[in-house]
């Protein structure tokens, strides 16, 4: 063990999930979380599309969309469908 990092004790309390989830998400987001809101983890884009464009389709006042390249096949028209819709 390095005496410069100790391991915790077992007696000092662990840090709650709710706080290392806000900690975790603050640093990589650089925004605070937000009450009410939920999360699910998408593996991959057979998660990740579908999971997208419905959402896109349930946004009823603002959409923050940000995407490096989105491709013109099905899964693209569908996003510019979507987005002009609306």
């Amino acid at each position: 063990m390095d005496p410069k990092c100790p391991a915790p004790s077992p007696r000092e309390p662990l840090v709650p999930a709710r706080q290392l989830a806000e900690q975790v998400f603050s640093r990589t987001a650089g925004a605070p979380l937000v009450a009410g809101n939920s999360l699910r983890l998408l593996r991959d884009a057979r998660e990740n599309y579908p999971a997208w464009i419905e959402a896109l389709g349930a946004a009823q006042k603002f959409i923050h969309f940000e995407s490096y390249i989105i491709h013109e096949d099905d899964v693209g028209r569908r996003f510019a469908e979507i987005l002009t819709a609306k």
